[in-house]
């Protein structure tokens, strides 16, 4: 069986992901992109950085990798316990669309996984009345 962490970190080194550097202070990826479908949004901030500096990077990934890779659909995927994760993906747009339940192993403790989708659609009108 995976460990957390290490279920995390697989999908990170396939072929098919891309990083970006948050300045010094974090590291935001899409991972397992399908081509004009979709892609899972990872991200890791280690310093302190102000929100609207996060928000303004999100804005440029998402641009990015919707027009490039024509996606539908980014997915994030955030441990339950992760009050802040939630926080940011819901700010940045993106709607709660279910659960795993007790799908992440943390210290001996399963969790449940939250499922935060934004449709390419959702995020340019949401571009546009900003």
């Amino acid at each position: 069986m995976l460990m957390g962490h290490q279920a995390f970190l697989i999908p990170l080194f396939n072929r098919d992901a891309e990083w970006y550097e948050i300045g010094d202070s974090g590291i935001a990826g899409m991972i397992s992109i399908l081509p004009r479908v979709s892609a899972v949004f990872h991200y890791a901030v280690w310093d302190d950085i102000g929100i609207q500096e996060l928000f303004a990077l999100q804005r440029q990934l998402f641009d990015d990798t919707f027009t490039r890779w024509e996606l539908n659909r980014v997915t994030a995927i955030i441990p339950a316990f992760n009050k802040q994760a939630v926080r940011m993906a819901t700010l940045a747009g993106f709607k709660y669309e279910g659960e795993f339940r007790k799908a992440f192993l943390k210290d001996g403790t399963y969790h449940n996984l939250f499922i935060y989708g934004l449709l390419k659609d959702e995020f340019y009108k949401r571009e546009r009345s900003h």
